[in-house]
């Protein structure tokens, strides 16, 4: 079933993955240049960890550069994340709602295939999907480490943290919090003395420390000490820093802009979930074994199900996600306490501890769009092995009609994959336009025609350096076009970030053979436009030695205009550059 949903999944969206302009373009350009000899953090303004960019340039130099190369080691990624999942759910529950939990994980996160590339295939951030797969592998390695009791895999878990601590913040908080709840439950479960507690905290410490103590070391080599420490540390800023952290797009996804709207939402939501559940736990406790009222339940909740995912109120559904978690750790703590030495709380308690640290950045707004396809990715594989395993178990025990429960979750998510595959359909259906060619062909919607052809606009003239700003650097990956300056994207977190002014000196100091300026609304950071809200000095200085010499589209950053990209030509390509 597994394997059947993931061929099938992968071939229907097949290369509708990426979006053509948002955020997967760096995935792209980055390892690009770092296999082409350049440096992360000392010829590259980069504020995440190190690690992903290097995994994907030692794939591109092994397969080659090309968007196939990607696809098919992050395919790998996702099949190993599958094997882990389905490992950590059977060790929660059993072998059938772990086959239903990696079933349910495939279409509503792996293959997402809507605008921002948030999809595990293209993800936005390979810091996400490779930090997911390492907080899964450190809860494995501890929960091999309790069959064999060896501290090698408490090491080996504490090496995993280590390289969390090269992705981003959220994934070694969640990871480290879930390994080392997880690492202090077995020592408690299993009465360790306090030598061997000793010893089990000094492996799992010591492996935490020797990853990125190496990484740093290496880098340091290459650039000065201090430069390689802000490499290591260079995501916690956009983490702290309060001008980054009050942007309305990061304000309304943690759900702190209405946050008493928010909060009444939940709380709906969840009193929702409980009140429908409740209701079918009462008719399987008072009804018989038989299939005739099982298939009544199944009916009346698939319509309802039908009712719920046809009016997208589904979206509000994910809402009761961190309720559901800390009642399922709640129950955890309460069941290790009344059964010390079996293993399957611990394991839960930990999962469930991931969940809930995840689900911190958009606590009062959950959801499984957006960035919820990693970070409510393992509290609703919980939800599904609630209502799947621990429930229809739990009423089984003793006697009760559990095939009403489980249809009646059956119906659940027969609502909820009926609407998400109709998502996945029509986001299908509006990306018709190829973009790119060869290994790196995909499809786009609208703005890909007008990206192609700047690309054939690109390839006909003589240029050698691009910037495309705000934000675009696909173009430049796809056009094999290096941005002489070290940044990347232009977008008011970088801009607050790396700052405006030092972006300014670096295109005084190596402006780009050629400009384009890409129409973006950036409303959702609470700055609509490029230009007039936020990068006013970069824009006035690209306007003070740029002229525009061609318009793919409508003109760009103007109010109520639909896509367009204009192409900027040196106003005199012999003069040097005006400063100011």
């Amino acid at each position: 079933m597994i394997s059947v949903t993931f061929a099938g999944l992968l071939f229907w969206t097949w290369r509708s993955w990426p979006d053509v302009l948002i955020d997967f373009g760096r995935e792209l350009y980055v390892p690009w240049q770092l296999a082409s000899g350049k440096t992360l953090y000392a010829d590259i303004a980069y504020f995440n960890g190190p690690l992903s960019p290097y995994i994907n340039t030692l794939a591109f130099k092994l397969f080659g550069v090309g968007l196939s190369t990607l696809i098919w080691t992050n395919v790998a990624v996702l099949m190993a994340i599958v094997l882990s999942l389905y490992a950590a759910v059977r060790g929660m529950s059993d072998d059938v709602t772990a086959a239903i939990a990696c079933t349910v994980f495939l279409p509503l996160f792996a293959f997402q295939n809507g605008g921002g590339s948030y999809n595990y295939i293209a993800p936005y951030s390979h810091e996400m999907t490779h930090g997911i797969l390492l907080a899964l592998a450190a809860l494995l390695a501890l929960q091999r480490w309790r069959g064999e009791r060896s501290l090698w895999w408490v090491a080996l878990s504490g090496i995993i943290v280590g390289l969390e601590c090269l992705t981003k913040p959220e994934i070694l908080l969640a990871g480290s919090s879930a390994a080392g709840l997880a690492l202090a439950a077995h020592m408690w479960n299993r009465r360790f003395t306090r030598r061997r507690i000793a010893s089990g905290v000094f492996a799992f410490t010591s492996g935490a420390l020797v990853v990125p103590s190496a990484v740093f070391a290496l880098l340091a080599v290459r650039m000065p000490a201090a430069t390689a420490w802000r490499g290591i540390t260079s995501a916690w800023p956009g983490a702290v820093v309060l001008e980054v952290s009050r942007l309305r797009f990061y304000t309304h996804r943690l759900g702190v802009d209405t946050p008493a709207i928010n909060l009444v939402r939940m709380l709906l939501s969840t009193a929702i979930l409980a009140g429908t559940f409740a209701s079918v736990m009462a008719i399987a406790w008072v009804t018989k074994r038989g299939r005739a009222v099982a298939l009544v339940v199944f009916v009346v909740v698939a319509i309802g199900a039908s009712a719920l995912a046809a009016g997208e109120l589904w979206l509000e559904f994910s809402r009761c996600l961190p309720v559901v978690v800390v009642v399922i750790a709640i129950g955890a703590i309460v069941h290790l306490g009344r059964n010390r030495g079996d293993p399957r709380p611990v394991t839960v308690l930990a999962f469930s501890a991931l969940s809930l640290v995840l689900l911190g950045k958009m606590l009062l707004n959950a959801r499984l769009y957006n960035y919820g396809f990693v970070l409510a990715m393992p509290a609703t594989i919980l939800l599904a092995t609630l209502l799947f395993g621990w429930i229809p178990s739990w009423l089984g025990c003793r006697g009760k009609n559990s095939s009403v429960f489980r249809r009646a979750s059956t119906a659940l998510l027969a609502g909820l994959l009926f609407f998400h595959l109709g998502a996945i359909a029509r986001a299908n259906h509006v990306k018709r336009f190829q973009v790119g060619g060869g290994r790196d062909a995909f499809r786009a919607d609208g703005r890909g025609l007008f990206v192609q052809q700047a690309l054939d606009w690109l390839r006909s003239s003589s240029h050698r350096s691009l910037a495309v700003l705000p934000e675009g650097v696909m173009i430049n990956y796809l056009a094999r076009l290096e941005n002489p300056t070290p940044y990347v994207n232009f977008m008011p977190p970088e801009l607050i970030l790396f700052g405006e002014e030092k972006m300014v000196g670096a295109f005084r100091a190596h402006p780009p053979d050629v400009i384009l300026v890409v129409h973006k609304d950036t409303t959702e950071y609470g700055l609509p436009l490029f230009g007039k809200d936020y990068g006013r000095d970069l824009f006035r200085w690209i306007a003070d030695n740029y002229r525009v010499v061609r318009v793919f589209g409508e003109p760009p950053l103007r109010k109520q205009t639909r896509f367009g990209i204009a192409v900027l030509g040196r106003r005199d390509p012999q003069a040097p550059v005006a400063h100011q």
